[in-house]
């Protein structure tokens, strides 16, 4: 069941609230010359709020000066120091889609994160899950999964803003991927008794928000349907307060209002509890 114009709307309003609250601002706590910090990425939503470019552009800019040693090199962490696979394929994503809310950006900036781009599709081609299309992907490999699915997810709004038709095609077989091979229960993950149960969830929970994501800009069908039966397993199985005080998965749980209480208790971990973001939420 899709979720009411009118439930929607609410959310909207909540996240925006939210966003108004602690207004989308860059801190670099954990970055070193090794490291840069996933948080930049809040470009993203501080462009959507209409932060000026002169006030994003300091945040951009290691991504838009990073050399091609940088680019292997360095590692994508959280204001907390943690390191998560991930990371990247947020941080590359946020950047297209800033760089679509600013017409008036410098032309070099699209050119400059060019690489980092073709870095994440170079990632995702050697993405190997198990050589039977059919088989399950183990949760054990969870990290590696959510990677991919944020390499995905972020090449599929890259190719809107280069028009490279390769990266599109690619996104779209990750994603499929995923789909054919959840399981019935809706986990894209299949655990064994040697796993942590908190985090096989986080690691669903951050696969669910990017093909939710993908699936509601493509209006894809299958990934639509991959999305609706692991908001439900998440729904009827999981704590997803336990495995993260992000809002990992929050626009799976939007669609349904059946899933609307998972929304609400990832909403209310984000802003009123310590995350990667600080204890204020995160715009990214």
């Amino acid at each position: 069941m899709t979720a009411p114009r009118a439930d929607l709307a609410h959310y909207a309003k909540l996240i925006e609230s939210a966003l108004a609250a602690a207004p989308p601002a860059f801190d670099p706590q954990a970055e070193t010359n090794e490291t840069i910090q996933v948080e930049r990425g809040v470009v993203f939503p501080a462009r959507l709020t209409g932060t000026p470019i002169g006030t994003v552009e300091p945040w951009i800019a290691p991504l838009l000066t990073a050399s091609s040693h940088d680019l292997n090199s360095c590692a994508i962490v959280d204001q907390q120091g943690h390191r998560r696979p991930a990371y990247r394929g947020l941080l590359v994503y946020a950047a297209p889609q800033a760089l679509s809310l600013t017409p008036d950006a410098p032309p070099q900036w699209q050119a400059d994160l060019r690489p980092w781009v073709e870095a994440i599709a170079s990632d995702l081609a050697q993405f190997a899950p198990p050589a039977n299309p059919n088989a399950s992907l183990p949760a054990a490999s969870g990290a590696v999964a959510t990677a991919a699915a944020w390499n995905a997810l972020a090449l599929h709004v890259a190719q809107s803003v280069y028009h490279h038709d390769a990266w599109s095609r690619l996104a779209a077989g990750a994603f499929n991927q995923f789909a054919r091979r959840q399981l019935p229960d809706g986990q894209f993950l299949i655990a064994s008794s040697f796993d942590n149960p908190e985090t096989h969830w986080y690691h669903e929970l951050v696969i669910l928000h990017a093909v939710a994501s993908y699936a509601v800009q493509t209006g894809d069908a299958t990934p639509l349907a991959a999305t609706a039966r692991n908001a439900a397993f998440h729904q009827a199985e999981t704590q997803p307060d336990h495995a993260t005080h992000q809002p990992w998965g929050l626009p799976a749980f939007l669609l349904d209002p059946a899933t609307h209480p998972l929304a609400d208790q990832l909403l209310h971990s984000a802003t009123a509890l310590p995350g990667a973001g600080g204890p204020a939420v995160s715009g990214i």
